[in-house]
């Protein structure tokens, strides 16, 4: 996976000499690991302040583990395909068994988020997560 985008390249002129500048963005978590030479285990480097590290196995499967977990959202399931009722009638529930619990005085979106049954992306928008789509069936619409 290319991560680079056309800014982070720029050349530099110095005392007459080009040279050409490549900025290496950190990688979010989505897109990691990140290799060389097509094998995942043997190709996998991480930035250090002295230099770049060849990652350990665990190190990689590590990374493996971190990006599968950041990616729970399901794409395409906006908070608004939810049966309206299925939602109601969970939260009925979430209250009677944690009376005075603070999350029942949240909004639907921040109640979501804090269960775990939904994200917000980074660009803001709230998206399911598969565990949501198990707890709560969606409304056809």
């Amino acid at each position: 996976m290319n991560i680079l985008v056309e800014k982070d390249i720029s050349l530099l002129t110095e005392e007459g000499e080009s040279i050409i500048v490549i900025n290496v963005p950190m990688a979010d978590r989505h897109s990691k690991p990140i290799f060389i030479n097509g094998d995942v285990f043997r190709g996998t480097y991480k930035r250090g302040h002295e230099g770049d590290f060849h990652c350990t196995e665990e190190e990689v499967k590590a990374m493996m583990a971190d990006s599968l977990d950041s990616q729970r959202n399901v794409p395409f399931a906006p908070l608004h395909c939810l049966s309206k009722e299925s939602l109601a009638s969970y939260r009925q529930v979430f209250s009677n068994r944690n009376l005075g619990h603070p999350w029942t005085t949240l909004n639907n979106e921040e109640f979501l988020i804090r269960l775990g049954t939904a994200v917000k992306e980074d660009d803001h928008k709230i998206s399911l997560t598969k565990e949501g789509l198990l707890c709560l069936r969606m409304g056809l619409k």
